[in-house]
């Protein structure tokens, strides 16, 4: 990235307030600004105001534990009560909570709420910050499993250091992979995927399509939330936990083969929160996902998309 983009950027993209963790979070912002169509960027913007995608990206965190925004802290995971790591799956009715609802109920309610018109601008913005953050957390396996709460509970080591294995997906992988959380680490770290999807590191045009891009629709916002959520919590079974667990995983240090496989899981997620949440978010501003035309246009012009979508934003 040329010195006076990364320089534009860190001045759109202040610092949240403190707050996948900061740094996950910020980095799908910042690759979904890389492939919204720039009329979907201009209301975004206008929502947001004086908020970049980048700081509302992280808010949800910090309401979610205030005594004003308590309620809404179970919007930010779905409990599948499945039996990981030899049987992972999602029963919607089951587990969304009931009235209290969950990530994937979130998603949907407040994709409406964005889009309706007749809803006052303060209102509009809070559903627009809290889509934003869930289309980031509903790709973080432990954000879609009840054992342990989320793995919360499930003790174990990382770099030296006594965690959980939330926390150890969450933050601790990302930041290690990375060098760190700032705001200039989300920035380099989405530039670098955003050069992977474009190039077709993990799929085509025609895989992304099918896969990535399927189920951008916002009149299905419940069945393609949970489609999502179905695919992230898969991962529960196909890596984060062994198959030998629970025996001998409490306690366990997750450096070395652990977390060489899991930095390639983190990153691909990463990437597919922040492709789906352009698509998600393009449907809901223009009309329709433009995620291959994106590509298309980012491909023959980068440059110019790239300066495009931070002026917007």
């Amino acid at each position: 990235m040329h010195a006076q983009h990364l320089l534009l950027l860190l001045t759109l993209f202040a610092p949240a307030v403190l707050g996948w963790g900061m740094l996950g979070h910020r980095t799908t912002a910042l690759l979904a600004s890389r492939f919204l169509h720039r009329d979907a960027a201009r209301e975004i913007r206008q929502i947001l105001k004086p908020q970049s995608m980048v700081t509302a990206s992280t808010w949800a965190d910090y309401y979610a534990h205030t005594a004003e925004g308590r309620f809404s802290a179970p919007w930010h995971w779905i409990d599948a009560k499945d039996a990981p790591p030899h049987a992972c799956g999602i029963d919607f009715s089951r587990d969304c909570g009931g009235a209290q609802g969950c990530i994937v109920s979130a998603i949907a309610n407040h994709t409406q709420r964005v889009v309706d018109t007749h809803l006052d601008w303060a209102e509009r913005q809070k559903s627009l910050r809290w889509v934003i953050h869930f289309l980031g957390d509903i790709h973080q396996p432990l954000h879609t499993e009840d054992l342990l709460r989320g793995g919360n509970s499930i003790h174990v080591g990382f770099d030296g250091h006594d965690t959980n294995l939330h926390h150890v997906w969450d933050s601790a992988i990302p930041e290690k992979l990375r060098g760190g959380n700032s705001i200039r680490h989300a920035v380099t770290w989405s530039d670098d995927l955003y050069e992977e999807i474009v190039n077709g590191r993990w799929s085509n045009a025609t895989e992304r399509q099918q896969l990535w891009g399927a189920c951008l629709d916002i009149s299905k916002g419940t069945e393609c939330a949970l489609s999502w959520a179905v695919e992230t919590n898969k991962i529960m079974c196909d890596y984060v936990l062994p198959g030998t667990y629970p025996k001998g995983f409490d306690g366990m240090e997750l450096n070395g083969t652990y977390y060489e496989g899991a930095t390639q899981i983190v990153e691909k997620q990463v990437a597919i929160a922040g492709f789906r949440m352009a698509g998600w978010l393009n449907a809901m501003f223009v009309g329709h996902d433009m995620m291959e035309e994106m590509i298309k246009q980012s491909q023959q012009e980068d440059e110019r998309v790239w300066e495009v979508q931070a002026d917007e934003l």
